[in-house]
C-alpha cells in the first residue's frame, strides 16, 4: 500500500451509497490484510466494543457533528504509517474495531438517518471477479451475505448510539476534560470511587463501563509511543537523514498531534 496517509476527502470520495446503479455489475471481497486502515487515525466504537477494545488500544473521545463517543486510537499523527497496522497490513492488537472489520461496507449519516455504504470501484475491494462475492442476488435484491453485514451494521449502530448516550451522560456530571482539537479523555486524578452523586445514573446510563475502559486503556497510550519511537529510531538508523520526532510525556501532546481539528469523524459516520 501507499506509504502516505490519506485525508478525509480522499477516504469520502471512496465511500459511496450501496445501490444497483452503483454496484450491480461488482462483486465485493473482503480484504487479505488491514493496509487499508493505514489511512485512519481513529475509529469509532460502539459501546459494547469498549471492554474489549480497551485491553490494548487507547480509547478517547472525539467530538463531531453528531455528538461525541468514544474512538480507539490507531497511530500518533497524520503523516505517521506507525501504529496498529503494521507495514504488511497485520492489526497488532488481539481485538480488532468491528468498523475495520466490516470493511468494504460501512455506515454514514444522511440527514437522521444512516445509510449503508461500500467502497466504489476504486477502492480496491471491488471486482468484476464472478470468484467474489455478489452485492445482488439473481431476483435483484441483496445478497444473504450482504443482508446479513447489513444487520450487523445496524446493531453496531445502535450500540454506537448507547455510546452516545453515555459519553453524553460524562459530559453533563464534568467527567471528562476537553484537551483541544475535538478531542476529550478523562481528568489526570479521575477515580471511580468519586465520580459523581448520581451513582445510579452512572450504571444505568452505560457511562460507568465506558469510563473505566476508557481510564483502563489509557496505559495502552504508553505502548502506542514506544511502539512509535521504536519504529522511528529504526528508519532513522536506515535512513540517516530522516528527523526523528519527539513524542511528548503527555496524553495531550499525543491526542493533539493525532487530531487535527478537522478529524474524519464527520465524514465516516
Amino acid at each position: 500500500m501507499d506509504g502516505g496517509r490519506e485525508n478525509s476527502a480522499s477516504v469520502l470520495q471512496r465511500i459511496v451509497p450501496l445501490s444497483k446503479s452503483t454496484h450491480a455489475g461488482f462483486n465485493w471481497r473482503s480484504p487479505s490484510d488491514f493496509g487499508f486502515a493505514k489511512m485512519r487515525r481513529a475509529v469509532p466504537l460502539s459501546l459494547n466494543e469498549v471492554p474489549q477494545a480497551a485491553a490494548e488500544l487507547p480509547i478517547v473521545f472525539l467530538k463531531a457533528s453528531f455528538g461525541c463517543v468514544p474512538f480507539a486510537l490507531l497511530s500518533v499523527d497524520e503523516q505517521s504509517e506507525i501504529g496498529f497496522v503494521s507495514e504488511d497490513g497485520m492489526f497488532r492488537a488481539t481485538y480488532v474495531p468491528f468498523l475495520l472489520r466490516a470493511h468494504p461496507f460501512c455506515i454514514a449519516a444522511r440527514g437522521d438517518s444512516t445509510i449503508v455504504t461500500a467502497t466504489d470501484p476504486s477502492g480496491g475491494c471491488l471486482t468484476a471477479s464472478t470468484g467474489a462475492n455478489a452485492f445482488f442476488s439473481e431476483d435483484g435484491n441483496l445478497h444473504e451475505d450482504v443482508l446479513s453485514i447489513v444487520s450487523k451494521l445496524n446493531a453496531w449502530v445502535h450500540e454506537l448510539n448507547k455510546a452516545k448516550r453515555a459519553t453524553q451522560f460524562l459530559l453533563e456530571n464534568e467527567l471528562l476534560i476537553d484537551l483541544g482539537n475535538n478531542v476529550l479523555q478523562a481528568p489526570p486524578d479521575a477515580r471511580l470511587t468519586d465520580i459523581c452523586e448520581d451513582h445510579e445514573g452512572f450504571v444505568t446510563s452505560g457511562a460507568a463501563a465506558l469510563y473505566y475502559g476508557h481510564l483502563v486503556s489509557l496505559r495502552n497510550v504508553a505502548k502506542l509511543r514506544a511502539r512509535t519511537e521504536m519504529r522511528v529510531s529504526q528508519k532513522a538508523e536506515d535512513h540517516p537523514l530522516a528527523r526523528r520526532d519527539e513524542i511528548g510525556e503527555e496524553m495531550i501532546d499525543l491526542v493533539s498531534e493525532a487530531m487535527n481539528s478537522k478529524s474524519l469523524i464527520d465524514d465516516l459516520l
